[in-house]
Order: structure tokens, then sequence, then C-alpha cells
């Protein structure tokens, strides 16, 4: 089956099959400058809309938003991420290579994550989860600490700029 090959800085390759590239999108994150000269932040999404007869992208849809409430950090970076495989690349300004993104939580920090994210406290966690409070509270704690942030609104904007669910 033809497949897009795409070549990171470091030579490495990875493939998009052609029956997955309505799947894969990029999403980029850079710093632009109004005319008033005030700096912000913006998320560049570019979602591909309309397929040749090779199943090649040539319309896309490219939505521009500003991001500069949420505070992120790492711009410029940008992520590929393919929908049919769940798979995400990612490449910044400190790492310019395209790498397949292993995420640092484990499954059980990604089950607490997504619950922080809805709004629950350590506690209702621990109910939902059937964990104890304490336990539920070493994983809010590990969560945080690996996403280097310091509190669940830094970690949510963190969540939702890295794509991490």
């Amino acid at each position: 089956m033809p497949s897009i090959c795409l070549h990171s800085l470091s030579g490495n390759p990875f493939e998009i099959q052609k029956n997955e590239r309505p799947y894969v999108y990029v999403v980029f994150y850079a710093r632009s400058v109004r005319k008033d000269g005030k700096v912000f932040t913006i998320q560049n999404q570019n979602i591909p809309l309309v397929f040749d007869e090779k199943n090649i992208p040539f319309v896309f849809a490219n939505i521009i938003t500003d991001i500069s409430h949420i505070h992120p950090t790492n711009i410029p970076h940008a992520i590929i991420i393919n929908k049919s495989s769940n798979q995400q690349f990612h490449l910044d300004y400190n790492h310019l290579q395209l790498k397949p993104h292993q995420s640092m939580f484990t499954t059980r920090e990604l089950e607490v994550l997504k619950l922080l994210i809805r709004g629950f406290t350590s506690r209702k966690i621990s109910e939902i989860l059937g964990i104890s409070y304490e336990t539920a509270r070493t994983h809010r704690k590990n969560i945080l600490n690996k996403a280097n942030t310091k509190n669940t609104g830094q970690l949510i904007s963190y969540v939702l700029l890295n794509k991490v669910v």
C-alpha cells in the first residue's frame, strides 16, 4: 500500500499509510506580534479536508487561535498527530527531530489525569477509582511533577498544548 514518508532532521522516517492520511494533522505553536507591539501565542491547526485520487491532501482548514491566556511554554513547537494509529510526533526548538511521543504518565496516572480535567477532587477520584485518598493525592503530585507544573490550571494547559489525552 502506498505511503507518505516524512523524514526528520535526524534522518529517521515515519510512515503515513494511504488509508491513514485523512486522519493526520499538524498543530503548530508560535509567538506573534500584533500591530500594537503586544506579543501573543498562537495555535495553528492544519487539518486536511480534500484529497486527490491518490489520497493526497490538497485543501486544508487552518484554524488559528490565540492561546496566550493559558501561558504556554516550550514555544515554538509542533505536533503531528495520526488519529488513526493514535501516534504523535513532536518537533521543538530544543529537539530538532521528529520522534514518536511516549507518554510520561502511567496508565493509572492517565486515569487520574482524565478525572482531574473533568474537575474532580482527589477525594472524588479516590472514590471513582476505588483507591485510597492518599494514593489519589500521590498520583496527583506525581502527575504535576512529571508535567513540571505547580497546579491543576497549569496542568490542564500542559495537557491541552501537548495533546496528552
